[in-house]
């Protein structure tokens, strides 16, 4: 869905669309949105599976937890930036 809406609003920010179908076709590119996919397919089953075996409001916390760790790794890599 994401390349159908790409590729006709791409010219109109700026982007080639030839040169990002290149850079998707490569063979490193390749691997790497192979194994993105099979991380988000893993972590799908694996909060299917821990809703299924606990409860929603379990899931929540995890889900909520996930977003501080997130947001907390966002503000150290900020910082630890050099000039901050």
């Amino acid at each position: 869905i994401g390349l159908l809406l790409y590729f006709p609003l791409a010219p109109s920010i700026g982007e080639v669309p030839s040169e990002t179908w290149a850079q998707i076709r490569s063979a490193s590119m390749m691997v790497y949105l192979s194994l993105l996919v099979m991380l988000f397919l893993v972590v799908g089953v694996f909060n299917i599976t821990a809703t299924a075996l606990t409860s929603s409001m379990t899931r929540n916390i995890w889900k909520n937890l996930r977003s501080a760790v997130v947001w907390t790794m966002g503000v150290i890599i900020f910082y630890s930036r050099e000039g901050h």
